[in-house]
């Protein structure tokens, strides 16, 4: 391209690059570098608005940006909802995670970018501002966030979550077998009063869990009262909480002989329930967990729980958004759209045989 001036000589016009482009555009040059490289995160209208603009001011790439964008770091986002107790507490499992994530993404050449799920309103402004590449859930969102990310034109995994969108990948827990198995092991042992206690129902992982405990108390003909089954509230799903529901129940004369819960969060709350109430776990109280928290292991007595092997999990996600992200991830195939990991029964000393009493 040149321009000539009015003495009649040509100067050569230096060429647009992609600064000028996304000016002209009134958009990020993130925005402009993934329309005109084809990532994800652009949409159709915005990508035909990018490259006719280019053609049109005849932009010329940079061959050594060009060249660092090929070796580029994906961008991630984690879309993190968690519940909070009424103390601002956030489960030790979630935490937990988040640090495993960012272990993770670093090790794959990644960078990581939590983002706190408040609500729908502010969502979507806080996803497009981060130029995000793929994002993963954490957390429980409500459905029309899954939705929002896909016309966003981003690439997903989900958590504990299951997906219609073809560019959503589901990992998820197989819940119901630790809920059934957690009854037969019980049953086992000589227990016939099992109570249950999970957070708020609507969840994959809760719903799941109560799924299989069901199923194994209808398998052994065992009892299990209304009253037994606790569901706590999204604030109350803690050890505090657990122990303030379990406290009146306990202190009955026909109570359970064992807790099963849904998470070792509040199976803590079993521990400070027995101390108030003067009970030896497990000659009185036989209480089973799940997460495998490190803490677990280091009570009086050590919790029986399920391992659902964190580090695993958080690896696989995120060596998921990686595949995803790059395009190397086959979605016209739904058997690869939703990955079902199991987990580790682990038993310890929470657990007492009734039949060992004469």
């Amino acid at each position: 391209m040149s321009t000539v001036l009015e003495s009649g000589k040509k100067v050569a016009k230096a060429p647009v690059g992609i600064r000028e482009l996304a000016r002209q555009l009134g958009l990020s040059i993130g925005t402009v570098s993934r329309a005109l490289n084809n990532r994800y995160g652009v949409n159709p209208t915005t990508r035909t608005r990018v490259l006719e603009e280019a053609r049109k001011l005849g932009y010329v790439p940079n061959n050594a940006a060009r060249s660092l964008k090929d070796q580029s770091i994906l961008n991630v986002g984690l879309l993190f909802a968690p519940f909070v107790s009424i103390n601002n507490e956030i489960s030790p499992v979630a935490l937990r995670f988040i640090d495993l994530f960012r272990e993770q993404t670093t090790l794959q050449n990644m960078s990581l970018r939590v983002i706190l799920f408040t609500n729908m309103e502010e969502f979507q402004s806080q996803v497009t501002a981060n130029h995000l590449d793929v994002v993963i859930f954490y957390g429980e969102f409500p459905p029309q966030a899954f939705d929002t990310i896909h016309e966003l034109g981003l690439p997903a995994v989900l958590m504990s979550h299951s997906s219609h969108h073809e560019d959503q990948v589901s990992v998820l827990k197989n819940t119901p077998e630790p809920g059934e198995r957690a009854v037969e092991y019980l049953a086992a042992l000589g227990h016939e009063k099992i109570g249950f206690v999970m957070g708020p129902r609507g969840t994959m992982h809760v719903d799941g869990f109560y799924k299989g405990f069901r199923q194994g108390i209808a398998e052994f003909g065992l009892i299990s009262h209304p009253e037994w089954i606790i569901e706590l509230t999204p604030s109350k799903a803690n050890k505090d909480g657990a122990a303030e529901a379990l406290i009146p129940i306990l202190s009955q004369k026909n109570c359970p002989t064992a807790l099963i819960f849904s998470s070792d969060w509040m199976a803590l709350g079993a521990y400070k329930a027995a101390r108030e109430l003067n009970l030896r776990i497990p000659e009185d109280l036989s209480v089973i967990g799940h997460d495998n928290l490190p803490v677990t292991s280091e009570l009086t007595p050590p919790l029986t729980t399920f391992d659902v092997n964190t580090q695993k999990f958080a690896k696989l996600v995120v060596e998921l958004a990686k595949d995803i992200g790059n395009r190397q991830w086959d979605f016209s195939n739904p058997a690869k759209r939703q990955i079902l990991l199991g987990s580790d029964f682990i038993k310890r000393e929470s657990c007492y045989c009734l039949r060992h009493v004469k």
